[in-house]
């Protein structure tokens, strides 16, 4: 037994001392592929930082030149823009002055016709005058009997107002006479309207009055005794129940009474 343990104990160190080893040996490769990681990390962050410099000098020659191609190209488009506002204002130069005298020639056209229509209606204008004064002579008396009844000889103006003058006035009595009638219907409908509220009003108040006369016939009930409130709401029949009981007790009290005088009859006998 004590061999075994011995064996045993040889085995652990044996084992515990490899694994040593192997760890050491894990260790320095570790470390040296950590030191080789950390230079090609080294290297390759000194080559990204010379390429990052080489793109932002690339970068800023970039932006300087497009900078150069943006003024250059907006330069030539206000260039562009002056010639081509050049052009149209000269454009417009020459089409307003095209219609300008298209226009002259039509006004110095038009006028020439103006004239020549104005010594037309020169003309016609002196034969209406004279045709006027004709007609003016003509009517400036009428005779009619729309005014008086009887014919009569009136100016032509002074008819003119006296029949407008009628006219008008016989309009405002129709529209007086109109609005008469309106308001004497409206009138009349507001009175019957008020005589409907009336009737609702007496109808709602009479059965009110029932109501609280009820209220006060059954308040007056409520007060009395129960022998006159008995007297009052049932005295008919309470005077029939009083007969057939009366009546009853008369056949019991002549009934007893029989009875009574038979036995005394036979008990002296």
């Amino acid at each position: 037994k004590s061999r075994s343990l011995r064996r045993a104990a040889r085995i652990r160190r044996r084992r515990e001392r490899l694994r040593n080893m192997a760890s050491a040996k894990n260790e320095a490769a570790e470390k040296i592929a950590n030191d080789e990681l950390n230079a090609n990390r080294m290297q390759a962050m000194i080559a990204k930082a010379k390429s990052e410099l080489e793109w932002m000098e690339i970068e800023e020659e970039a932006r300087l030149l497009e900078k150069q191609f943006y003024v250059a190209k907006e330069n030539l488009r206000k260039v562009t823009l002056y010639c081509q506002r050049k052009g149209r204002e000269e454009l417009k130069a020459r089409s307003a002055a095209r219609s300008l005298r298209a226009e002259c020639n039509e006004k110095t056209d038009a006028l020439r016709k103006a004239n020549a229509q104005l010594v037309e209606c020169e003309a016609k204008t002196n034969e209406q005058r004279q045709i006027q004064a004709r007609v003016d002579k003509d009517t400036k008396f009428m005779d009619s009997r729309s005014i008086t009844g009887v014919y009569q000889r009136y100016e032509t103006p002074e008819m003119y107002r006296q029949l407008h003058h009628h006219y008008f006035r016989m309009l405002v009595y129709i529209i007086a006479n109109r609005a008469e009638i309106i308001a004497t219907e409206r009138r009349h409908m507001l009175l019957h309207e008020m005589l409907q509220h009336n009737a609702i009003a007496i109808s709602t108040r009479t059965t009110s009055l029932e109501a609280l006369w009820k209220k006060r016939t059954r308040d007056d009930f409520l007060s009395l005794r129960r022998s006159e409130l008995g007297k009052r709401i049932f005295g008919k029949w309470q005077r029939n129940i009083i007969t057939l009981v009366f009546r009853g007790w008369v056949r019991f009290w002549t009934w007893h009474r029989g009875h009574k005088q038979a036995f005394e009859l036979k008990y002296a006998f």
